[in-house]
């Protein structure tokens, strides 16, 4: 199993620092994600759709950090495809 860099700052006794992404721009990810422990990808107040949300989930596998994504609401309907991701 991955250990995710998230769980290797907070087991090494260090806060986990990441960024928010409200913009559907996956390059951003690319460009600055390799130097945070997670990306904030906002759902809920940014411009994502279920296509943005897939490219930019990718992008944070392709920089080797975590998504952490803010779902526009608490319906099964709009988690539920957010988690498949």
């Amino acid at each position: 199993m991955k250990i995710s860099r998230i769980q290797q700052a907070l087991s090494g006794g260090r806060p986990a620092f990441g960024i928010c992404v409200m913009w559907p721009a996956p390059g951003i990810i690319e460009a600055v994600g390799g130097a945070w422990d997670f990306i904030w990808i906002d759902a809920q107040h940014g411009m994502h759709d279920y296509g943005s949300l897939a490219e930019c989930i990718r992008a944070c596998d392709l920089a080797g950090t975590s998504a952490l994504v803010r779902v526009p609401g608490h319906a099964y309907d709009l988690i539920g495809p957010v988690l498949d991701l």
